[in-house]
This record gives C-alpha cells, structure tokens and sequence, in this order.
C-alpha cells in the first residue's frame, strides 16, 4: 500500500516530501521520483544530508539506474552531482545505469555517464 508520501514523490508535490524511507520492495521516495521524472522532488531529497543515493531496491535498481532507464537526463545529472555516486553498481541482473540508457535508446544519458565513471 503506498503511502501519502509516495504519491506526493510520484505527483511532485515538494512540500509534501519530507523522508526517504524504503517501502517493502526497497524502492525509496528518492526512487520514485526518479523513476517518475520528478525533479522538483529528486533536488529537494538530495539536498538532506541523510539522504543515500546509492539505496538499491531488492533488483538492485539503484535511483540512478532508474533514472537513467526512463530517460530523464536532468535527474541523472543531479544525482552524478552527489558524492558517493556509484556509476557503475548493477541490479541483480548484472545491468549498470550505462547498460539500461543504451538499452533505451538514452544516449546523451549513456555519454554523461561514461563521462563520470
């Protein structure tokens, strides 16, 4: 059952956006709203100092990954802006975020992130 939270990360509603805490498949607020193109919400996260990029849902899918798989280039770059960014961890399958935007056809995203590894 999602939460008011997840569906303000998933409608972009800011103010509403307060944590980053995983449901039961492991995706976060921060994944949602990367998977969901919504960059208002994606900065306002990644500018808490508690916030973890890297926090993988149980495939692994990491918000950078995802991000990188729906094609939303200005998440992807301001999730390669974080320290600690991990260009090249894999879901479970063995796919980096390079492997799913060249799957997807997202080739300015595949060049940012060959830029950054």
């Amino acid at each position: 059952m999602f939460t008011p939270l997840y569906i303000a990360c998933q409608d972009g509603h800011v103010k509403m956006v307060m944590v980053n805490r995983a449901i039961d498949n492991g995706a976060t607020p921060l994944f949602t709203a990367c998977f969901n193109g919504r960059l208002d919400v994606v900065r306002l996260l990644l500018a808490r100092k508690d916030i973890h990029c890297n926090h993988p849902t149980k495939n692994g899918a990491t918000p950078l990954l995802i991000a990188s798989q729906e094609g939303h280039f200005e998440i992807v770059d301001a999730l390669l802006q974080m320290n600690g960014i991990r260009v090249g961890r894999s879901d479970i399958y063995g796919n980096t975020p390079i492997d799913v935007a060249r799957q997807h056809g997202h080739q300015k995203i595949v060049d940012v992130l060959i830029a950054a590894s």
